[in-house]
This record gives C-alpha cells, sequence and structure tokens, in this order.
C-alpha cells in the first residue's frame, strides 16, 4: 500500500467500507499529485479482508476455547483449537476416569457446589439376603438417602441394590461413605460413578426405591447364575478400548434395542465385530444366550460385553459363563450338535468396569463410541463431545432422530418400548394418531426376536417344599389377569399355544380376571414348573398359575367377553380339585 500510514495492517478498523473511504480521502488530500489506481485500492481491500478474517478466526478460536472449557465444544471446535494453538486434541484419553472407585477414596468435588451431583452404582450380594433382611436392608437404605436428603429411584431386591440418586456434593459422598460403613463387604468394592456440576433440572424431585425380586429383570429368578464362579472379567476403558480392535473379538450390546438404535460401540474396521441381541426387554437376553445360531457364534471367541452402567453385564457375562461350562459337561440343549459341544463356549467373557458411562468419561471424544448413551435418569442421554449425526430415526417421517420425548410408546400392544418421534411430528400430528401409529424399529421390521427360544435351565439349590397342586393335567388355569388382556396377550407370555377359555361369572357372564388353556400336559408341566421359581407378571399383575381341571370347563371361547371390576360379591365359577 502506497498511503501514508498503514490501513491494512496496524489501525484498527470496523468494516471495508471504512478504509475504503478513508483511502479515498487520503489520496485526494495528501498525494493530489499522484493518482491511485484501481490495483492499489484492490490491494488496500485484500488486506482488509485479510484483517477482518484474521479477527474473525481470532475471536472463534477464544470462544471454541471457552466451550471447551464448558465442556460444550465439538469436534471441528476441538480441532480447529488444537491446530491454532498447537497443543494436542482437546478432547484426549483420561486415564484417570477409568479407575473405579471401589476400596478407594471418593474423587474431589468439582464445580459449583450449589449445582446437585448424581451418583449412579450397583451392588450384588452373594448369598442373597433373607425375606427379613432384605425387609431390614430396604428399610435401612431409605433411611439413609432421607437423612442425607437425596432423591432418585432405585430396586432393592434379595441380591443386592441398584441406584440413581441426586443431591448435593457433600450430601452424595457423606452418603456412600455411610453405606460403607453400614456394610463394608457389600459396599466396599462397589464402584461410585459420581457426577458434579448438574443443572437444577436434572435433578429428581422425590425418592423411589422400588422392593423387587431382581435386580435386572430377567426373569431367572432364585435360578440366578453366580458371580463368584463366574469366569468372566473386567477391563477398564482403557483396556477395553484396546480390546475392541482384536479382529478375534464379538462385541455384545447387552441393552435393550430401543437403546442400541441410539447409540452402540462401533470398532474399526479391521477389529472386532457388532452382534445386536436385538432385544426389546431383559427378559429376552436369556433366551438369545441360549439360542443355538448365538451359542455358534460366540464359540471360541472372545466376547467383549457392555450396558450402560455395568449392572445387566454382571449378569449377563456370568449366565453365559455358566451356560459356557454346562455345554462343555455335556449338558447342552438337544438342539446341539456334537461339534457345538466339543467347541462350545466363548474363549474368554470380558465386561468395561463401569459401563458405557465411564468409557465415555475416559475418551470425551468418544472413542469406538457412535451416537448418545441412553440414560435412566432425567439427563436423558449422554454425548461425547465429538458430535454426530443421529443414528436413529422418527417413527413416523423417517427423519434423523436421537431423541426419546413425550413418552411415546410402541403402538404393537406386545411391544410397547420407548419409539423415537421427531419434535415436528409431535407438533403437527396428534397424540392419539402417535399413540396409533408409532412402532418401533423391531415391529417395523417384524422382527420376532427370542420369544419362542427355551429359557436356560440354572440349577439351583432349594429345599422342597410340600405344596398343594393339582397332579398334571392337559389344562392350565391362569388367574389374576388385567380385566383387558386379550388371548394373544396371554398365550405370549407363557410361551404356549392351544384352546383358550375365558372363565365369566355364572349369573352376569361377565369375565373376571381367569381363564383355562387347553394346551397338552407337557406345555402346562413346564409353565407351572417355571412358575415356582420365578413370577410371571403380565402389565405388572403377578399371574396364578397351576393344573386346571382334568375336564372341560364352560366359559366363553374367541373374543374376550366384556368385564368389569367386581363392585359386589360374584358367585365365581367353582372348579372341583
Amino acid at each position: 500500500c502506497r498511503l501514508p500510514f498503514c490501513l491494512g495492517i496496524c489501525a484498527p478498523v470496523r468494516s471495508v467500507d471504512s478504509h475504503l473511504r478513508i483511502a479515498a480521502f487520503s489520496t485526494a488530500a495528501i498525494q493530489p499529485a499522484r493518482s491511485v489506481g484501481p490495483s492499489s485500492l484492490a490491494c488496500t481491500s485484500a488486506a482488509l479482508q485479510a484483517r477482518r478474517r484474521s479477527q474473525r478466526a481470532h475471536r472463534g478460536s477464544h470462544e471454541l476455547a471457552k466451550k471447551h472449557r464448558l465442556g460444550e465444544g465439538n469436534h471441528r471446535g476441538s480441532h480447529e483449537l488444537a491446530k491454532s494453538t498447537g497443543s494436542a486434541r482437546a478432547s484426549a484419553m483420561r486415564p484417570s476416569e477409568a479407575q473405579s472407585t471401589a476400596f478407594k477414596a471418593l474423587p474431589p468435588a468439582r464445580g459449583n457446589p450449589r449445582q446437585p451431583s448424581l451418583v449412579l452404582f450397583y451392588a450384588y450380594r452373594e448369598p442373597a439376603w433373607s425375606a427379613a433382611e432384605h425387609s431390614r436392608a430396604l428399610k435401612t437404605f431409605i433411611k439413609l438417602c432421607e437423612a442425607h436428603d437425596l432423591k432418585g429411584r432405585g430396586r432393592c431386591a434379595p441380591e443386592g441394590v441398584n441406584c440413581t440418586l441426586t443431591g448435593g456434593q457433600q450430601q452424595i459422598r457423606a452418603f456412600c461413605a455411610a453405606l460403607r460403613e453400614w456394610d463394608s463387604q457389600l459396599f466396599g468394592p462397589v464402584d461410585f460413578k459420581i457426577t458434579d456440576g448438574l443443572q437444577k433440572k436434572e435433578a429428581f424431585k422425590r425418592l423411589t426405591i422400588r422392593k423387587t425380586e431382581e435386580l435386572v429383570g430377567y426373569g431367572l429368578g432364585q435360578s440366578q447364575p453366580q458371580l463368584a464362579t463366574s469366569k468372566a472379567t473386567h477391563l477398564d476403558a482403557v483396556e477395553y478400548h484396546k480390546a475392541l480392535e482384536d479382529p478375534d473379538a464379538i462385541v455384545v450390546d447387552v441393552r435393550n434395542q430401543y437403546e442400541t438404535e441410539i447409540g452402540r460401540m462401533r470398532p474399526p474396521a479391521n477389529g472386532a465385530k457388532f452382534l445386536d441381541p436385538k432385544v426389546r426387554n431383559s427378559h429376552e437376553i436369556p433366551r438369545w444366550l441360549n439360542a443355538p445360531e448365538t451359542r455358534e457364534r460366540l464359540a471360541g471367541k472372545r466376547v467383549l460385553m457392555y450396558c450402560t452402567g455395568g449392572i445387566r453385564c454382571e449378569r449377563a457375562s456370568a449366565l453365559l459363563s455358566e451356560l459356557s461350562s454346562s455345554c462343555a459337561g455335556g449338558a447342552c440343549p438337544a438342539q446341539a450338535t456334537q461339534d457345538a459341544v466339543a467347541s462350545a463356549g466363548p474363549k474368554e467373557i470380558v465386561m468395561v468396569r463401569g459401563g458405557v458411562e465411564r468409557y465415555l468419561r475416559t475418551f470425551p471424544d468418544g472413542g469406538y463410541w457412535a451416537g448418545a448413551n441412553y440414560l435412566f435418569d432425567r439427563r436423558f442421554e449422554q454425548r461425547p463431545l465429538k458430535r454426530q449425526a443421529p443414528l436413529g430415526s422418527c417413527a413416523l417421517c423417517g427423519v434423523p432422530c436421537d431423541l426419546y420425548r413425550g413418552r411415546v410408546v410402541c403402538a404393537v400392544s406386545t411391544c410397547k418400548v420407548p419409539v423415537l418421534v421427531c419434535q415436528p411430528c409431535r407438533n403437527r400430528v396428534s397424540p392419539e394418531e402417535v399413540a396409533s401409529k408409532a412402532k418401533c424399529r423391531l415391529c417395523r421390521d417384524n422382527f420376532a426376536g427370542s420369544k419362542r427360544v427355551e429359557k436356560p435351565e440354572i440349577a439351583v439349590k432349594a429345599a422342597p417344599v410340600a405344596e398343594k397342586t393339582r397332579p398334571p393335567a392337559p389344562r392350565l388355569f391362569v388367574g389374576n389377569l388385567p380385566f383387558t388382556v386379550e388371548r394373544e396377550e396371554v398365550l405370549s407370555t407363557l410361551d404356549i399355544d392351544g384352546r383358550l377359555t375365558w372363565l365369566v361369572d355364572r349369573e352376569t357372564s361377565l369375565f373376571y380376571g381367569s381363564c383355562v388353556i387347553e394346551c397338552g400336559v407337557d406345555a402346562a408341566t413346564k409353565v407351572v414348573s417355571r412358575a415356582k421359581l420365578y413370577p410371571t407378571k403380565l402389565r405388572g399383575r403377578k399371574l396364578r398359575l397351576g393344573f386346571g381341571p382334568a375336564a372341560p370347563v364352560d366359559g366363553a371361547e374367541g373374543v374376550r367377553p366384556p368385564c368389569a371390576r367386581p363392585a359386589s360379591v360374584f358367585t365365581y365359577l367353582r372348579i372341583p380339585r
């Protein structure tokens, strides 16, 4: 530039237009004998534009650095920040986050002490609590929660506890210390995963601890595989990340399919193979593991299991280990061949310690994780810093979507799992139409899953109990049914097929929640025997199952007759013993 003072580099400017005005003034007033040609003005304009780009880049890098400090930067921003500063990637691996807190001091509080914190943990107990011990443990646990002003939800079963709680930073840590003081043998090896700095809307409003028969609804009841004898091992997040690169390994996601739809492990191309069980709920996992095709896929392989926090992997890996041991001993199902028996069972069973939750803490950019991690708390999802396109899609319009909002469930009556529906569809379509049309991905693909596969039989050492039951009969009695249940729903829940007769009141001919299924002696015996080990529930109601009468009964067949809750005393149909 030939101007007597620099306008392109040194002088602070606001726009190119102002530079041109200054350039024209200086050309006319200061150097009247020398004309400024178009090339000089073009040079000045180019210099000014370069200056503006430099200032924008400076402001952008400052904003990216601020976002990174707040944990909000995306992959592009992190890359630009690292490039501009010459440092390593902003979302580098954090090995300290992979370490478990078992038998260790809890991590110090971080962030604003006024913001709530969250703790996620589970504890398995072997041997299980007795009925009296279970009740006392539940009361003690609730008292500790209330004493530290914690809110959240959890499950307390004879086999242990599983909870997600929110509260103050110090209250959360004091509560964990109180648990260790209460029962050091049970809570000493627990990995307390604490997250500080939650938003107020992400904190729970009330405390709900349910008394249940299982921590994970695998439907195994008392026939739970023992963790003490399991051959499965734990890997921390760094070791698990390295194991995903093993081409001889198979990655198994033991979560539900609606969780896998929005996020899952995606090993490298020349690494482990991903195997999706495609289950609607945890009840289908034991059946899937017991399926002959699953055994064949896993035989001789290194199995890498994972779930959200680790609790589902504990039982699933122990079950797979026990099935493999029984198969190696010659107790495989009848469908298995001799070759399959000889090579049955995985070479190794491992799981990531702390689940996906701790893996994403260790690898903030996601590592080999793709999508969002579905959470069962008010955070809804856990996302890596590396932004990605949604893996899921809207059940109505098909656009990419990965937000489960509005409590939309599958329209199929026997499914009812959460369904993805985008915000425009929720605004445009009426709730009634959404409830009748939205289907999960498995139902849209007409995928039946592992419902018809036999559940594995786990040996249980229990004292024989004398019970007054009818002798085996070809008919099955089912009681305590929901008043709006349908025939297909009953048969699907019991995994049988046969002629169903609705039992009705003699005077009013109203259905009152019982039926008789003519299914054969073998099928009836299998259902009754299974009911002794663990409860069979339908829509949350525990069914009463037993052998029906030897002779046919009078009732209604086909479509369920009208029903009404018995407001008065009915003269119920009496079935002679």
